[in-house]
């Protein structure tokens, strides 16, 4: 089991084997706002622009932890949870001075595979063990007034997963479903009440 989860991460991250993406639409309902209708912002257009890269290619390393990216589609997902989340919490106002700039920078979701896993006798021991999946998160959001940047907030997040699994495909199919969840839990009803409802 240990070297089918090793060789499906090396097969898929760093010799690109094709693979279906990971479907996290079980979630999508929480992606969602607590602005209440009469309360919501007016903007005059709100653009979202995905500029993260890919996940850089993990590198070899036999003593220490390793983290594997779970797929290229995180910032994607992303990219349509917060079109989302500002179509709900703002209203589009034609008349409106201001529009709203989302700019995606980092959205990166990973793996991680201890030492231990790798040496045959200690890594059988740890097959089943609990381990971290986290995404990492950065994006920047600009209020403009006719082109111009009058108020702007940066998102730098680091999202948790701690008792993940990794020791097959499914296994880590699964533990992404449960990370996008845990991040779209947190992350949107923190927006409302650092972003939305004070630089708006």
């Amino acid at each position: 089991m240990i070297k089918k989860a090793v060789v499906s991460a090396v097969c898929v991250f760093l010799a690109g084997c094709a693979v279906a993406p990971f479907d996290v639409s079980q979630s999508e309902n929480l992606v969602k706002t607590a602005v209440v209708t009469q309360k919501k912002p007016s903007v005059a257009a709100v653009e979202v622009i995905n500029a993260a890269p890919l996940p850089p290619k993990p590198s070899v390393s036999v003593f220490d932890a390793m983290s594997f990216p779970v797929t290229n589609d995180t910032r994607d997902t992303v990219t349509a949870d917060l079109k989302k989340y500002f179509s709900d919490s703002t209203v589009i106002d034609p008349s409106s001075n201001e529009k709203l700039v989302v700019r995606l920078e980092k959205a990166e979701s990973y793996w991680v595979m201890g030492a231990g896993q790798r040496v045959p006798f200690f890594g059988i021991l740890a097959v089943g063990a609990d381990e971290e999946f986290y995404l990492l998160l950065k994006a920047t959001l600009e209020v403009e007034v006719e082109g111009k940047v009058v108020r702007s907030y940066t998102i730098d997040k680091k999202i948790s997963l701690p008792d993940g699994k990794n020791a097959t495909a499914a296994a880590i199919h699964e533990s992404y479903q449960r990370l996008i969840a845990l991040y779209r839990t947190s992350f949107y009803s923190e927006l409302d009440s650092t972003f939305t409802t004070r630089y708006l």
